[in-house]
């Protein structure tokens, strides 16, 4: 019996990280995993200070509907359109760029996420699996909308 428990506990531990793992890809990953298997990538830019991005990130992508359809043809990259942090992406280095004293906007946020000349919070972008951007969105979206896009692609 302790023996049998011990082999539940450790593969639920093993589907953690394997689901954890799901949720956090990167822009530096992507390459690698498209190697492994080709994918469209699904990015969600966002702000810290947006809320409907954040009902989005706790209620929209948490359900279990949605995670399953993303988890199983999606590469998911939830992006702080904001980060300061320095991102290497297909050959490339994108920066943060500054617009004031405490404020700006991350280039690669910029170059993904720009419709109509100007980047808002929550944006979703679509890349196929050669990088290039089949569909944008920059509003909220409830979780019927995002599936049926996702049907759609």
């Amino acid at each position: 019996m302790g023996r049998l428990l011990f082999l539940f506990f450790f593969s639920m531990l093993s589907l953690q990280n394997i689901v954890a793992q799901e949720e956090h890809v990167t822009f530096q990953m992507l390459d690698s995993l498209q190697q492994v298997e080709k994918r469209k990538v699904m990015v969600f830019i966002h702000a810290d200070w947006c809320r409907f991005c954040k009902v989005m990130k706790t209620k929209v992508f948490t359900d279990k509907q949605v995670a399953s359809r993303i988890t199983k043809d999606y590469y998911f990259v939830s992006f702080d359109g904001e980060s300061k942090e320095p991102i290497e992406f297909r050959g490339y280095q994108f920066n943060f760029l500054p617009t004031g004293k405490k404020t700006g906007v991350h280039e690669l946020a910029q170059q993904l996420g720009t419709i109509d000349g100007k980047l808002e919070y929550p944006t979703l972008v679509v890349l196929n699996s050669d990088y290039e951007i089949i569909f944008q969105h920059n509003a909220f979206l409830r979780k019927k909308e995002l599936l049926k896009i996702t049907d759609k692609l």
